[in-house]
Order: structure tokens, then sequence, then C-alpha cells
């Protein structure tokens, strides 16, 4: 198990308490998160405030959130807006905190990127896998692990969100912003054929509502890895028939709504292939090279030359 996948399980142990009314736990959770994983901080904070609200201690909330911004965990800024924080919303030391943090987001002026990687050898009209990132993460990152698709004859482009969720890392919490990002780097997308839309953990959620909607980035198909999904009965609706390739671990918390949302985007007539890994967590399985030319083939729906 991984320290992404612990960090998982106590996030999980935290909400279940939280959500029971098991206030003290969720607190007691909430420290354990803080000092076994400093490098999750910049998520960790949202915990202890969180707990701390719950059981009405206010300035203890606000204590965390001032040593979260101290320290510069205050990156996520979605996070300050949820309705657990809505206790400390009146009180003008948190108005001050988050002017703060919005400003230092300002400062830096993030903009979305493009990376691109074409196919090896050259190809007229490629495959274009445009991927989409997880949450606390990169294009960079993301990008390595779907280079061996360019030796398929793919174009693979990855895009990177502007919206932090640590100092060096991002994430894909306004689906406003998503959308006006993804406008500024699909006008530098290299002439292409059809499109597969891939994710990791949010960035697969995030690629499925686009490959429903269907308006931003027309896709044929959809590759989804380790995602994220949400209820399955907020799924959107789509007049489009997509190829769904999903590979998600058995140890993965963050998989359990996989095989419901695979049903229902069957149900709505969609052809849908779930990989259930065993022995993996949240992240891509270790053969995951080795699994690309199978996955690209029914994304695209076609077992066309260059994708074997």
């Amino acid at each position: 198990m991984t320290t992404t996948d612990d960090f998982s399980a106590v996030r999980d142990d935290f909400w279940q308490h939280y959500s029971a009314g098991r206030r003290q736990e969720a607190l007691a959770v909430a420290e354990r998160a803080w000092d076994r994983f400093p490098e999750r901080r910049n998520y960790a904070w949202l915990f202890l405030a969180v707990a701390h609200c719950g059981m009405g201690s206010t300035d203890a909330a606000l204590e965390v959130l001032e040593r979260a911004d101290s320290e510069n965990h205050l990156w996520r800024l979605t996070m300050l807006r949820l309705r657990e924080l809505d206790p400390l919303r009146s009180d003008p030391r948190f108005e001050a905190l988050t002017k703060r943090a919005e400003a230092r987001v300002a400062s830096r002026n993030f903009q979305a990127r493009l990376v691109l990687a074409e196919p090896e050898p050259a190809v007229m009209s490629p495959t274009l896998l445009l991927g989409l990132h997880g949450a606390t993460s990169t294009a960079d990152e993301y990008h390595r692990r779907w280079l061996p698709a360019t030796r398929l004859g793919c174009l693979v482009a990855s895009a990177q969100s502007s919206q932090p969720a640590a100092e060096g890392a991002f994430c894909w919490d306004d689906r406003g912003q998503v959308r006006r990002d993804l406008e500024s780097v699909i006008d530098k997308l290299p002439e292409h054929a059809e499109i597969v839309l891939t994710g990791f953990s949010q960035g697969a959620q995030v690629a499925l509502e686009l490959a429903l909607t269907g308006d931003l980035a027309p896709a044929v198909g959809l590759i989804a890895v380790a995602p994220s999904f949400g209820p399955p009965e907020r799924l959107l609706d789509s007049k489009v028939t997509l190829n769904v390739e999903i590979v998600y671990g058995s140890g993965d918390s963050w998989g359990r709504t996989v095989p419901a949302t695979g049903e229902a985007l069957r149900r709505r007539g969609h052809r849908v292939t779930v990989e259930e890994l065993a022995g993996v967590g949240h992240d891509f399985p270790p053969d995951f090279a080795e699994r690309l030319p199978a996955l690209v083939r029914r994304a695209r729906g076609s077992s066309s030359p260059g994708v074997s």
C-alpha cells in the first residue's frame, strides 16, 4: 500500500466519524493525518478545521487555518468554500485569511499548460489522447505514463489545470475554470483524427463529464485510470455513444463508485469495459504500458493499423 493509499484510508476514516457525529474521534483522525502525512498538509488542514468547527471550537479552527497559511499549505481555495466551514464565515479573521490566500494564488498567475508528444514514427492524422492529471498533480507527471502510446501511432497531449491544489500541483475543482483552461489549450493541438479522452482520479471524472457533453472536445472514447467518479445518478446525459475503458485497483478506496458508474453507463448505451486489478491501490497499474495497446484499441472502437 502506498503513502497515497494510506492517506486515502485516513480520509475515509475521518469523514465516516464526522458524518456519524463522532466529532472527538474525527478530530483524533485529523490530528493523525496532519502528523503522519506532512506532504499532504495541503489537504489535511481541512480535516482539522472541519473537526474543530463541528465541535464548536471556531477559535481552534481558525488557528489551524492560520498555521496552514503561514506554512504555505493553503492553495486549494475551493476547500475554503465548503459548508463545513460556514461557522467561520462571520469572523473577520476568516475573511482576512481568505483574501490573503486568494491574493497569493492570484500573484502566481498560474496558466493552463499543454505537454505534447508526437507519434513515433510520424502518422498523418493520428488518434489524439487528450489527458487530464489527477488532483494534486501536474501534466508532466501524468504525461510520462502515456508516452508509450506514441509508439502506437497516437498523439499524446496532457493538459495542466491553472487551479492550484498545492504550490506546485494542480486540481480541476472549478468546472467553469476547467472549460476555460481547456479552451485555451485545445487551439494549440496539432492536426489529428479522432479524440480519446484520458484521465486519472479527479481528472478521470472531469474527462468523463467532457466526453458525455461532447461539445468542447468531441471524443469517441475514454480511458479512466483509478477514477474518483461521483454518484452515478449525477451522470450527464449524452447524445453520443462512447467506448469507455476503466482500470482501477481492488485496494483503491476512491474506486467505490466504479461498478455502479460502469453499469449506469451501460444502461445508457455506452460500451464499457471495467478492469479491477488485485493488489493495486490509487495508482497506475505497474504494467500500464503493456495494457495500453488494448485500452487504446477498445477506446477507439477499432483495430486500425498502428494500434495493435
